[in-house]
């Protein structure tokens, strides 16, 4: 379970699942219990469907590092080449609906510099709502 909160104070849960794709490491999250607005029709809410969120992890430690997919890059590519991998286009948003084994071959094609994954960034453990230690190592 992974915990994260804004820069306005606002927190969501996900599950967090850690695996190996060749010699990377991937986090995947999927969203935990979404609360819907509660002012619209139960039905609006029943036809929500959370999603997966896939991050490389460049690196563990102290500073987790991670990469976010770059959707743009994503949208671009896929515009470009339909049949790299099955997906739908609605509206804005590039919906993948290819098997699980197509999509880790994409990603593993598709992991280099410039391509699937933006540049990663430090992320720090907070734990108890206290904030983060200084990292400055002592004299």
């Amino acid at each position: 379970k992974l915990t994260v909160t804004d820069d306005k104070a606002r927190q969501g849960q996900f599950a967090a699942h850690l695996f190996k794709l060749g010699q990377e490491q991937f986090l995947d999250l999927i969203p935990g219990d979404c609360q819907y607005a509660t002012n619209q029709a139960d039905l609006v809410g029943a036809a929500m469907f959370p999603g997966h969120l896939l991050f490389r992890v460049a690196g563990l430690g102290p500073e987790l590092q991670l990469a976010a997919c770059d959707f743009d890059w994503l949208h671009k590519y896929l515009e470009a080449h339909p049949d790299a991998l099955a997906h739908r286009q609605e509206q804005d948003a590039t919906l993948l609906t290819a098997s699980t084994e197509d999509l880790q071959r994409f990603v593993r094609q598709h992991s280099g510099p410039g391509e699937l994954f933006k540049p990663p960034i430090p992320l720090l453990r907070q734990t108890n709502n206290l904030p983060p230690t200084d990292r400055t190592p002592a004299p």
